[in-house]
């Protein structure tokens, strides 16, 4: 019986190659091989700021609901339907914002690539 030692031993060992397709250095070609080109950073930023808009837009969402409820909830009193209009007032201002930055994000990165 052959041990797992002597299989490992016996092995040819390649170096530079990618033992796991899909892998480490799969993920590197992607983003342009081992050396820095401007598309893969562009790329890289593109997809940070991205995601960074994604979570700020659901966030100003979830506060545009929470004025809502409030503004429901607020059985007539002034002071608490002042404040909820302010919350979804300020959210909206937000997905506007966001919604702006996205688009000018856009093309940007139409104008650099």
């Amino acid at each position: 019986m052959i041990n797992f030692i002597d299989k490992i031993s016996a092995a040819e060992v390649k170096v530079g190659s990618d033992p796991i397709p899909g892998g480490i250095l799969g993920f590197v070609r992607d983003f342009g091989g081992t050396e820095a080109s401007l598309d893969s950073v562009v790329g890289m930023v593109e997809k940070v700021i991205e995601v960074a808009l994604t979570f700020a837009g659901v966030f100003a969402l979830i506060m545009f609901l929470w004025g809502a409820f409030d503004y429901m909830f607020s059985m007539g009193n002034d002071e608490t339907v002042k404040k909820a209009s302010k919350t979804m007032l300020w959210a909206f201002l937000g997905l506007v914002f966001i919604a702006a930055a996205r688009t000018i994000l856009n093309i940007l990165v139409d104008l650099i690539k």
